[in-house]
């Protein structure tokens, strides 16, 4: 049991910020999200929804507290808190604590209670459509009709379990895992939990290996190691572990959708026997492995520590969702193993490069790596450099916004002070509220973006389409034109985080308990797009706080969003948070007439957007002229160009942006550099409703340049 107190304290310390005695947000929920949203951004899990819920079993009363649907395996997975520090305030600190086996049993149990209340059909009716569990409970039911294998448990717990851990007795029907507080620390100080892999049940997996390679192995830790491994094996492994087992990865499972994913399935179903023959099979590598030797050049792999693929996750998810869907038999299925054995302090370095160098069934753009992203490393000098004013929290002094763009920095920083008086004076110049990560700045940077469809997709996924919004800063540094972010950029990235936090306080005035991430979400990317990206940056910086005018403001954005939220999910018989993911629910949010009482807005309101940081005034003032012309007329225009020219990508991309216009996305460089010279093969045409009459001859002449740009 070796939690450090510390790192323990940083969840009691997170979930303090979140929770007030005043307001009514509950303290296990408190606890639930800080443990949600830590284990989201460690890439364990996308973003666990709190939606408790308690149902009659019996003679007891049975509890769940949340849940969360992976969108792309199609899992849901039910949760329940057990809060060992529940008689120990929350402002107090946490000491460590064991968590008892009957306190598991009994959350187990209660998990099983609800999802097989759900099986068998006798879970109650509906709740009110504004209680979070509600489309837990229609999830659950789904589920349960589909495929109850997809519906897994998950237990959270303060406390520590022995170290032999925790395991049934018993065989649930249902996939069953527990976080004690020593494993969410480790996920927290290292930004992962280290992936041991057995092999045993398989009986291991022969390779080959010359005798003086593995000589080289003992001495240096490093080997390159080639074998078979069971499609059965690989399916399972992916199951227990999901994208933890593609953490090094650069990409999700992409579906069925492209021809190599379509060819995987065809063969598992329709030819096991010869998987071996026609797949490229997977490159994995592995910190440390548990060999046996069988005979001279093959030896038995039995274990290995630190298990990733980095390439033939697409193979790997292939085999377990084509077993899901299909109920296809994988044991004739044998999949060809490169297994690169690397020195733990090696695996930074080299896993991306192996990764990169070895995708070639699936094109990888050197943009999806995030490690070391130029941009992120300079705006990480400048939260180390950059003193905010005081407030109403710092006791008259100064504070710093601390970015930590790699998971577990600040407690490095914080493990250098020298005593307590140190330490205490480190983290009143750097309070944990002024603390964020990676997927905290992607969040609120796409939310002001005015993404909320992507925002809702989860914390990795909204990282991901921030990270190739960056690839324009990576590649113009890379030819020479640094292109880094500001100290000016900095301040207002910490405007956009106190205005994500004050609108939680709001939430919880205003009693928004229910959906409100994508509450949140939607009212600020609502303000960001009604007011063209324009705040009183410069006021919110030196009071560390928004003025009235902008908390109305607020207030009216996030009771109009929670209205037309649930309004848009009973009509459409979706799920609010699954609902939220798509372009359609934005577009409901924009035509709803939500008066956001703005007032007028004088000079000290500016502009702020990351992507434009990154693009030419002439790209920005192209982009207002595209989004004068309508969704109506950029399909009229799409139809014009098919005609006009014999070239499917100038209608193509047209569409796009019909797509795009009621929206308010942005496109891409090279997309408005196809649009502009589409508009101009069409200047002069008379064609009716195509709003090309409201352009004027500046519009044109701005039109010329971008589409002449490279």
């Amino acid at each position: 049991m070796n939690a450090p107190k510390s790192t323990i304290d940083q969840v009691r310390e997170s979930a303090t910020i979140a929770f007030d005695l005043e307001q009514p947000m509950h303290r296990d929920e408190a606890i639930f999200t800080t443990i949600a949203e830590f284990l989201a951004e460690c890439g364990h899990f996308t973003m666990p929804e709190w939606a408790p819920i308690s149902l009659k079993s019996g003679r007891k009363t049975v509890t769940a507290h949340g849940y969360e649907m992976d969108e792309d395996l199609e899992i849901l997975t039910i949760f329940h808190l057990v809060d060992c520090h529940e008689k120990t305030d929350l402002h107090a600190s946490w000491e460590r604590k064991p968590c008892p086996s009957m306190y598991l049993e009994r959350a187990i149990a209660d998990l099983e209670a609800i999802a097989g209340a759900a099986c068998d059909g006798s879970i109650p009716p509906l709740l009110d459509e504004a209680d979070p569990a509600n489309d837990m409970c229609q999830l659950l039911q789904r589920y349960a009709k589909k495929d109850k294998s997809r519906i897994c448990l998950c237990v959270w717990t303060t406390g520590e379990l022995s170290k032999e851990g925790w395991k049934r007795s018993d065989k649930s029907d249902f996939h069953t895992t527990v976080w004690d507080a020593t494993r969410i620390c480790n996920a927290l100080d290292s930004g992962h939990e280290t992936l041991a892999v057995s092999f045993q049940d398989f009986g291991g997996i022969d390779c080959l290996l010359g005798d003086a390679d593995h000589q080289k192995l003992l001495e240096t830790g490093s080997a390159v190691i080639l074998g078979k491994i069971p499609g059965e094996c690989l399916a399972n492994l992916y199951f227990e572990h999901r994208t933890r087992l593609l953490q090094q990865n650069v990409r999700a499972f992409l579906n069925f959708a492209g021809k190599v994913n379509k060819g995987i399935r065809d063969t598992i179903k329709n030819e096991p026997d010869r998987f071996l023959s026609y797949n490229n099979g997977i490159a994995v590598t592995a910190s440390k492995i548990t060999l046996e030797r069988q005979a001279p050049g093959v030896y038995r792999l039995l274990a290995a520590d630190d298990f990733q693929i980095v390439n033939g996750g697409q193979t790997t998810a292939a085999l377990m969702h084509t077993r899901l869907d299909g109920n296809s038999d994988l044991k004739p299925i044998q999949v060809a193993m490169k297994l690169t054995v690397v020195r733990p302090q090696d695996l930074d370095d080299l896993v991306p490069k192996i990764s990169l160098y070895a995708n070639s069934q699936n094109k990888v753009q050197e943009a999806d790596f995030a490690s070391n992203n130029p941009w992120l490393v300079k705006l990480e000098d400048i939260s180390r450099k950059i003193e905010a004013p005081k407030d109403d929290k710092s006791n008259g002094q100064p504070l710093r916004w601390y970015f930590e763009r790699v998971r577990g920095q600040y407690n490095v920083d914080l493990g250098k002070q020298n005593g307590a008086h140190q330490k205490a004076a480190f983290k009143a110049k750097c309070p944990p509220r002024s603390r964020f990560g990676k997927t905290d700045l992607a969040t609120i940077i796409m939310t002001w973006e005015a993404e909320p469809q992507v925002v809702s997709l989860g914390r990795q996924k909204c990282f991901g389409s921030f990270i190739r919004k960056l690839s324009a800063a990576k590649e113009m540094t890379h030819g020479g034109n640094a292109v880094e972010p500001s100290e000016e950029d900095f301040r207002r990235i910490a405007c956009l985080l106190i205005l994500r936090r004050e609108a939680a306080a709001a939430c919880r005035e205003l009693e928004i308990s229910t959906i409100r991430s994508s509450v949140i979400t939607y009212a600020l990317a609502l303000i960001s797009t009604r007011t063209k990206g324009r705040l009183p940056f410069s006021e919110i910086w030196n009071t560390q706080a928004i003025p009235p005018v902008l908390l109305n403001c607020l207030r009216i954005g996030l009771k109009g969003c929670e209205r037309t939220l649930l309004q848009q999910a009973t009509a459409r018989k979706q799920i609010v948070t699954e609902l939220a993911k798509k372009d359609e629910c934005w577009k409901a949010i924009l035509d709803e007439p939500i008066q956001l009482d703005l007032g007028t807005i004088d000079g000290k309101w500016d502009t702020f957007s990351v992507a434009d940081t990154l693009r030419s005034a002439e790209m920005i003032e192209a982009t207002e002229v595209f989004f004068r012309i309508t969704e109506a007329e950029w399909l009229k225009i799409a139809r014009a160009l098919e005609v006009e020219t014999n070239n499917a990508v100038y209608p193509g991309v047209a569409k796009t942006m019909a797509k795009y216009a009621p929206i308010h996305k942005k496109p891409t460089e090279k997309q408005a550099r196809i649009l502009a010279k589409g508009l101009i093969r069409l200047k002069g045409a008379e064609i009716a409703g195509c709003g090309l009459g409201k352009m004027m001859d500046a519009d044109w002449t701005l039109l010329t340049g971008v589409a002449a740009r490279k």
